[in-house]
């Protein structure tokens, strides 16, 4: 606060200087010469609060860049550790319902995207399996265990 005062104080000053001496200058191009090397006094001194300010180095921007960089990398380490658990948690819930129901699959595959803006799209998620009787209740039970709905694919073969 003490420096505003200060500030403001020096602005007041030159401008109570600069009228006095307006005054008392003759009329003529010596008046029009100190009236614009006192324009540029005056300014000099309305600014000279900014002259204390720290302009940053770029060293110390690079870091700020590169410490958002580190946090966007732990942010895809934590997207993909969490794509992973969630993988293992459809596979275990979905063999589980399997094991119920006495069904040996053939193959389960899931495939989840992290998308651009950080959210999980589980994109597929197909059982194969051997012949069964009601694909469409196997679904629902699936579904209810999990909240996805997968795509069985029933293969004869092998």
């Amino acid at each position: 606060m003490e420096e505003i005062r200060s500030w403001a104080f020096s602005v007041c000053a030159a401008a109570v200087c600069g009228a006095v001496l307006n005054m008392i200058l003759p009329e003529g191009s010596a008046q029009k010469t100190y009236k614009a090397v006192f324009c540029v006094f005056f300014l000099c001194v309305l600014v000279s609060p900014l002259s204390e300010f720290e302009i940053p180095d770029f060293d110390s921007i690079a870091e700020s860049i590169e410490s958002i960089k580190d946090e966007s990398a732990d942010k895809n380490k934590f997207s993909e550790s969490s794509v992973s658990v969630i993988e293992k948690a459809i596979l275990s819930d979905t063999e589980a319902v399997l094991d119920e129901n006495g069904i040996l699959p053939k193959d389960i595959s899931i495939k989840i995207n992290i998308s651009e803006n950080g959210g999980i799209d589980i994109n597929k998620f197909v059982l194969t399996l051997g012949y069964i009787d009601d694909p469409t209740a196997l679904k629902e039970k699936i579904y209810q265990k999990t909240g996805i709905m997968p795509e069985i694919i029933i293969s004869e073969e092998n």
